[in-house]
């Protein structure tokens, strides 16, 4: 859902009139509405629309939940460039999730179209592909390229993730010092495993000098954004 108020939160100055009218409808919550403007926008080529519309398709919000039909509109989005539908595309062809719900796992499909959101400048699809080149393709020189492009987009699980292949020297040689640098990226940025990977290094001393206050100040921080290491962290040095 994460994804969903990501996308809704764009820009609308230069959207149509219905498109504005379903967006509207669709922060009150009247998602019957919403759909029926979408429709109506999509229908005049407003193509941000088609892309809400397949959405609304996915989630099942106004409209009965129907996968093929959000991967039609989300289709009709990329083939005309608009990169978060050629996300949308390659996410749900990525999926487990979907498999058995109208729509087969496809990572070949799922490259595809995230390549041409990355492309795009979508950080999102670079983060997502980068995802697969690491787990399922084993290619950690093409995960750590696409990590760097996620991170340089401002997606900063993509800097924490890059970090995490310097800390284990993955399709780079081990540089503890560049790990602390995208760990810090990462936790300014609200990530609680980077602030946790920073308490855990200071609280070691590794490629850092050891400090102890430096240590609880991250692992605080991990805490507070939710990470239950984080608080276990604290808790010990706070003995």
């Amino acid at each position: 859902m994460k994804k969903l108020v990501m996308l809704l939160g764009l820009v609308i100055l230069s959207w149509g009139d219905d498109f504005t009218l379903g967006f509207e409808m669709f922060l009150k919550g009247d998602y019957q509405k919403a759909v029926e403007y979408y429709n109506k926008a999509c229908d005049g080529k407003i193509i941000q629309a088609c892309t809400e519309l397949g959405f609304m398709y996915a989630y099942g919000l106004g409209i009965k939940q129907d996968y093929l039909k959000a991967i039609e509109y989300f289709q009709i989005s990329c083939d005309s460039k608009e990169v978060a539908g050629c996300f949308e595309l390659g996410y749900t062809y990525s999926r487990m999730y979907y498999s058995g719900k109208g729509v087969k796992q496809d990572y070949f499909k799922a490259i595809k179209y995230f390549e041409k959101a990355c492309d795009g400048g979508y950080a999102l699809g670079c983060f997502e592909l980068s995802g697969i080149y690491e787990g399922v393709e084993q290619n950690y020189f093409k995960a750590l390229e696409l990590y760097q492009k996620a991170c340089d987009g401002g997606f900063t699980s993509g800097c924490y993730n890059l970090g995490m292949m310097f800390y284990k020297g993955q399709g780079v040689k081990q540089n503890y010092f560049k790990a602390v640098v995208l760990f810090e990226i990462a936790c300014d940025d609200g990530n609680a495993s980077g602030c946790d990977n920073l308490g855990l290094m200071f609280h070691k001393g590794e490629a850092i000098k050891q400090d102890f206050l430096k240590a609880k100040e991250f692992y605080g921080k991990a805490c507070d954004l939710g990470s239950q290491s984080g608080c276990d962290g604290y808790r010990m040095l706070n003995n």
